[in-house]
């Protein structure tokens, strides 16, 4: 594999790995909305206390990206590693 297959993968693994992150907060984002709206009626209280507690969730779905991303980026590295070894000792 040439370096540039290497970022694809990387990229491609980010990617996924960001997408995992986002669907949830999603998901949670629209259960509190329709738990918000059940009532026929939106007060501004339930909107700032849905942005407050959005914002604690990113946080902890960025914090949490960041140690996989960086997780993903060790494992290929690994196996990157690995392949080189291998290349060598076929070379040899």
């Amino acid at each position: 594999m040439a370096v540039g297959d290497y970022l694809t993968v990387e990229l491609l693994i980010g990617f996924l790995l960001g997408l995992a992150a986002v669907i949830p907060l999603v998901l949670w984002a629209r259960r509190q909305w329709k738990l918000i709206t059940a009532d026929g009626k939106i007060e501004l209280s339930e909107i700032v206390g849905l942005l407050k507690a959005g914002k604690e969730k990113v946080e902890e779905a960025v914090e949490d990206l960041a140690e996989d991303l960086e997780e993903a980026g060790d494992d290929l590295d690994a196996v990157v590693d690995a392949a080189e070894e291998v290349v060598d000792a076929v070379d040899e």
